[in-house]
C-alpha cells in the first residue's frame, strides 16, 4: 500500500498587469493556511517520506510552509513540468517513485489535483470534485509499487479543506 497526499497549493495573490503567473506569491491567507496545515499533518502523526511541487513560486511556498509547520526534514522537490499539469502527468510523477516512499505528498495546481483524486478513486473519472486553494487530499493506494498505480487503484482515506 502506497499513501498519496495530494494538496492544492495556498492560497496566493492576484495576477498583476503583466506579470507572471508561475511568479505568484502566496498571499497572506495562504501562508496561514500553509502553517496551519502543517501544524494539523504534524497532531495527526503524517510525514511523508517525499515531497514534491510545481515548480511555480505559490506551490513551493506551500510546501515549504506545510513542511516547516509540520516539524518535517524533508526536502522539498520542485519540478517545473508539474505547473498546471494535468492528472495524467501528476500520476506519472508519482509513478516514478522508488520502493523507499511509502507516502509522498505532491503539491500543484487546479484543475489537475481534483482530477488526479477523481482518476485514483473512481473507475470512470467521474468524481465532480472542486479544490479549494489548500485543499489536501490523502489516497491510499492498493499497490505495492508506485509504478503500479492507475485509475481506479486508490481510496479516499482523508479531505481536509484549507486550514485557515
Amino acid at each position: 500500500m502506497k499513501s498519496l497526499l495530494i494538496l492544492r497549493h495556498a492560497d496566493a495573490t492576484a495576477t498583476g498587469a503583466g506579470s507572471l503567473d508561475e511568479l505568484r506569491p502566496l498571499s497572506d491567507l495562504g501562508r496561514a493556511q500553509a502553517r496551519n496545515l502543517g501544524l494539523v499533518l504534524n497532531a495527526r502523526g503524517v510525514i511523508p517520506d517525499r515531497v514534491e511541487c510545481s515548480a511555480a513560486v505559490r506551490a513551493v511556498a506551500t510546501a515549504q510552509g506545510v513542511c516547516e509547520a509540520a516539524g518535517w526534514a524533508t526536502q522539498v522537490a520542485a519540478f517545473e513540468h508539474l505547473y498546471t499539469a494535468p492528472a495524467d502527468v501528476l500520476l506519472e510523477q508519482a509513478r516514478k517513485q522508488g520502493s523507499e516512499v511509502t507516502q509522498l505528498l505532491l503539491v500543484a495546481h487546479a484543475p489537475g489535483v481534483a482530477d488526479l483524486v477523481s482518476m485514483l478513486t473512481t473507475r470512470q473519472n467521474d468524481l465532480d470534485q472542486y479544490c479549494a486553494a489548500a485543499t489536501l487530499a490523502e489516497v491510499i493506494l492498493d499497490v505495492e509499487r508506485w509504478a503500479d498505480a492507475r485509475a481506479g487503484t486508490g481510496a479516499l482515506q482523508m479531505l481536509l479543506p484549507p486550514q485557515s
